[in-house]
């Protein structure tokens, strides 16, 4: 007997899950921090400050760039079939943003999650990395009023990506000019 197929809700359930499991465990960092398990009271110099703070600068900034650049070379090598229609035949709730009928087939949001899944998970990674750095710095003595702050950015900037169908299927319509279809 064949398994029914999964829905459009099945699937983005895993992106969601590891979603909130990065999310939570910014949140272990903050009571590990705030409890003082770390032993703030190590022996040793504390990570320069510079480094505690330049660097979550350049993390945060390639949280952004490095995947929407990899996504964007995904989206580009992949064909999508497009239905293309004269103005006078179209649907003006499809027009894309050049004003032409170009919508995306069903099969966009099938296609569109495992080009989603690796920009998406180097994100939440190099977004987290801003809170294993405050952990870092806690460990090593800096005061906590210093590393929590990164955990507060870590926990933002994890927050802003709550996989949506939205979210992972808009860059494909950007880069195509098309629209994608309702969800089915």
């Amino acid at each position: 007997m064949d398994a029914p197929p999964i829905t459009l809700a099945a699937r983005i359930r895993a992106p969601r899950i590891l979603w909130g499991a990065m999310l939570a465990s910014v949140g272990v960092y903050a009571g590990l921090i705030v409890s003082g398990a770390l032993g703030s009271g190590a022996e040793g110099d504390p990570l320069p400050l510079p480094l505690l703070f330049g660097l979550p600068v350049a993390l945060a900034i390639a949280s952004f760039v490095l995947p929407r650049v990899i996504h964007g070379q995904a989206i580009a090598r992949t064909k999508f079939e497009i239905d293309e229609r004269p103005m006078n035949v179209a649907p003006t709730n499809y027009l894309s943003a050049s004003g032409r009928y170009r919508q995306l087939t069903p099969g966009v949001y099938a296609a569109a999650l495992p080009l989603f899944f690796t920009p998406f998970i180097l994100s939440l990674a190099l977004s987290e990395a801003i809170a294993v750095l405050g952990v870092v710095g806690a460990a090593t003595g800096v005061p906590p009023i210093y590393c929590l702050p990164l955990l507060g950015v870590s926990a933002l900037l994890i927050a802003v990506r709550f996989p949506t169908w939205r979210a992972i299927v808009a860059p494909i319509e950007k880069q195509h000019d098309a629209v994608a279809p309702p969800m089915p």
